[in-house]
């Protein structure tokens, strides 16, 4: 633009090209313009103000910046051997899991060791790129990248890499704080794809619709400022004490005998390395306190077999009700695949331990 300018107008070009060259460095491939009233001048190209993003650097969010990355060798070569790594992995997953009862065990409830190891591994290939792109998006953007950047992403993709063996491994282990802190960084991995990819996309939205590139220097303090509020909600509700839902049914030509019954339904509770037996004897001190007219367990109760679980249920094997306690199976139950006899023997191992309680299986 100040070339063009420089054509329209050469006899201010003469005033103003001192100035230029004054805090701009001499390049000598950079455009020449000649004019009718002044000598040959060299105006080199200038680097954009402050609060701008040049789209040839590497901090551009879209442009020739991006381009210029991927083809740095080192950044190829790194894509290759993370493609070689993830079909190592992939392959290895896919030729140490084995049918069991039938059944081929979700990817995520590994049936022995060996499955377990593999699994870890090809987790920890995926989360790579993730650790790089999300401190992509959240570091200043106008700081250049540095052996700090470095460090930031590898502590990402270790602190992943821990949350990915704990969810994989914790479901038999007793309940532990380390366990509890592994298994909630996995979830706020998956929340932080969410909200990154939905902050990424707002930005955009508003660049297109009101051309300031300058916006994008914004977009990392906003995302750490979703992260924060949503990463500190999503803790607030999985580790709050449970609440008590009321739900009101209407039946049409219910018997006036039936007005008013009550009956509690308890699901879900996936007792185990994140809900130990203070956790479940809260929740067994609130039913207790609710008028219940007959109980229903409804499955997911536990995550384990009964050796390991059966004592952290003792509290809510003492409930009791005026027209009794059911009790049916849930996916989870099934889970215990390492367990001698499989996952359908453990399945009836629970339904027979809460038969032995005093409860009725359905």
């Amino acid at each position: 633009r100040r070339l063009e300018e420089c054509e329209q107008r050469p006899s201010e070009c003469c005033r103003w090209g001192g100035r230029m060259k004054s805090f701009a460095q001499h390049d000598p491939s950079a455009p020449r313009v000649r004019n009718r009233s002044s000598p040959e001048l060299s105006f080199p190209e200038m680097s954009p103000m402050k609060g701008e993003i040049d789209e040839d650097s590497d901090d551009s969010p879209i442009g020739a910046g991006t381009r210029a990355f991927i083809q740095r060798p080192v950044v190829v070569l790194t894509l290759i051997l993370w493609c070689l790594s993830l079909i190592a992995t992939g392959v290895a997953v896919a030729v140490v899991r084995e049918e069991v009862d039938g059944h081929m065990p979700p990817l995520l409830i590994p049936a022995d060791t060996e499955v377990l190891a593999a699994t870890s591994c090809l987790l920890s290939v995926l989360l790579a790129p993730w650790a790089l792109l999300a401190w992509r998006q959240l570091r200043p953007r106008r700081c250049r990248w540095g052996f700090a950047d470095i460090v930031a992403v590898a502590a990402l993709w270790v602190t992943a890499s821990f949350g990915a063996y704990c969810l994989l491994s914790a479901r038999d282990k007793p309940t532990s704080a380390i366990r509890i802190v592994g298994t909630s960084v996995i979830g706020l991995v998956g929340l932080s794809v969410a909200v990154l990819s939905m902050v990424r996309c707002a930005f955009a939205i508003a660049v297109v619709a009101v051309p300031r590139r300058h916006l994008w220097r914004w977009e990392p303090l906003a995302g750490r400022c979703a992260m924060l509020l949503l990463a500190s909600a999503a803790l607030w509700e999985g580790f709050k004490p449970a609440v008590v839902q009321e739900v009101d049914l209407y039946v049409a030509g219910l018997a006036s005998a039936l007005d008013g019954y009550t009956l509690c339904v308890i699901s879900d509770l996936h007792a185990g390395p994140t809900s130990g037996s203070d956790r479940i004897g809260e929740i067994a001190q609130q039913l207790r306190a609710i008028p219940c007219s007959a109980m229903i367990f409804n499955g997911d109760m536990a995550e384990g077999t009964v050796p390991q679980r059966g004592e952290e249920m003792e509290s809510l094997a003492g409930l009791t009700a005026p027209d009794g306690i059911y009790y049916v199976p849930g996916n989870h139950e099934f889970y215990n695949f390492a367990a001698p006899g499989g996952g359908r023997a453990q399945a009836v191992a629970w339904t027979r331990w809460w038969e032995a309680h005093g409860v009725t299986p359905l």
